[in-house]
C-alpha cells in the first residue's frame, strides 16, 4: 500500500476520532440530558463512528441562558393590554 493512502487513511481516523470526542465532550457537558439519554447518545456516537458525531453535534440542546427576571429600559408595555369591563359586557363584568 502506498505510503500517500495509510497517511489519507490516517488522517481520516484521527478526523473520526477528533469528531467523536468532541461529540462526547458536548454530551458529557450537557445539563438537560439525564443519565440513560447520555449512555445512550456515547452507544450511537462510538458505535456508528462519523455518521453519529455528527448527529448528536447538530441535534445535542445547548442549556437555556437565565435572565434577569426584568425588562430592559427600552421595553414597553404593550397598549392593546388595556382591559376595561365594557370588553366583557356590563359594569359588573357580566351580561
Amino acid at each position: 500500500m502506498p505510503p500517500t493512502l495509510i497517511l489519507a487513511y490516517l488522517l481520516v481516523l484521527i478526523g473520526l476520532v477528533a469528531a467523536n470526542a468532541i461529540a462526547t465532550l458536548r454530551i458529557a457537558g450537557c445539563e438537560i440530558s439525564t443519565r440513560r439519554q447520555k449512555f445512550g447518545q456515547f452507544a450511537i456516537v462510538w458505535l456508528v463512528p462519523f455518521i453519529g458525531a455528527a448527529i448528536t453535534l447538530l441535534l445535542t440542546r445547548k442549556a437555556i441562558e437565565k435572565g434577569l427576571g426584568r425588562y430592559s429600559p427600552k421595553t414597553e408595555e404593550p397598549e392593546d393590554l388595556d382591559v376595561s369591563k365594557a370588553d366583557y359586557g356590563g359594569a359588573d363584568g357580566h351580561d
